[in-house]
């Protein structure tokens, strides 16, 4: 006798990968919340190296703690930086309003896609 029952069972599906940027297409300040001379230019030319485009920044304030701020529909690529870095999305956090207010000088950074504030927690560096 044939078979006529129907699998129901759902098919399995696999989430779509992480959408990232080609990292050319991606600019990064790098800012150092720590008051070590040369830290941020260090960890910037770990990113620039892998095609990121970078600047060395100093934070608006001493951190302890290590951040990776992104703007809207930038957080794939803010999460690979980390990664680049040795952190993980633990350090992820979406970018204020103004994220210029992140370093001293925001000119420098006006258009930036992606902060990393480099803490005394040395999780990034």
């Amino acid at each position: 006798m044939p078979d006529d029952t129907v699998d129901t069972a759902p098919e399995e599906t696999i989430p779509p990968a992480p959408v990232t940027r080609p990292p050319g297409d991606v600019k990064v300040a790098v800012a150092n919340g720590v008051g070590e001379a040369g830290l941020a230019g260090a960890r910037a030319s770990v990113l620039s190296t892998t095609g990121y485009v970078t600047v060395a920044a100093n934070a608006a304030a001493e951190t302890a703690q290590s951040q990776v701020y992104y703007v809207e529909g930038y957080g794939e690529d803010a999460e690979a930086i980390a990664v680049e870095l040795g952190g993980d999305a633990a350090v992820l956090r979406p970018a204020p309003s103004d994220p210029g207010a992140l370093v001293t000088d925001a000119t420098a950074v006006d258009g930036f896609h992606v902060f990393v504030i480099l803490g005394t927690d040395r999780v990034l560096g």
